[in-house]
């Protein structure tokens, strides 16, 4: 699991292993990437409204969902629910529903403590987060063009 994780500091880090060891536990986690037919870390290139675009998704099950990892420094999911939009993590869940052909975006977020937290954030095609990552993206898809 640490590899899907990508944490990319030392295992020897104490608050890190406890990251990983609680969300090796959570029951969303292991509905995700113990699915047999996901696969992990998977790349897409293409073009979207006519331009180029690359992503790449912590894992994929093929026209049913988008997980995506994160880690946070939010302790509460409210403040995590906060943080969706202001780090744009809506419009990258819009982007991969759109790449990877799925109606379920799902954020799963394990806060940065000793004591780690799991937070879930599903993102279904057409929710209020769905359609404000996709607001952004043709906002951001028409000032790149207009250039």
């Amino acid at each position: 699991f640490e590899d899907c994780l990508l944490f990319r500091q030392p295992s020897s880090n104490k608050m890190i292993n406890a990251m990983v060891r609680e969300t090796k536990r959570h029951s969303t986690f292991k509905k995700f990437f113990e699915d047999p037919r996901i696969k992990l870390q998977h790349e897409w290139y293409g073009t979207y409204k006519g331009l180029p675009f690359k992503a790449k998704a912590d894992g994929v099950i093929k026209g049913v969902a988008v997980p995506d990892i994160k880690s946070t420094s939010c302790n509460t999911y409210d403040k995590f629910l906060e943080s969706v939009c202001e780090y744009d993590y809506d419009m990258q869940i819009f982007h991969y529903t759109e790449f990877y052909r799925c109606d379920i975006g799902c954020l799963i977020a394990t806060s940065k403590s000793l004591n780690p937290k799991i937070f879930v954030v599903p993102i279904d095609r057409g929710s209020y987060l769905w359609e404000s990552g996709k607001e952004k993206s043709n906002h951001l898809i028409s000032v790149i063009k207009s250039l």
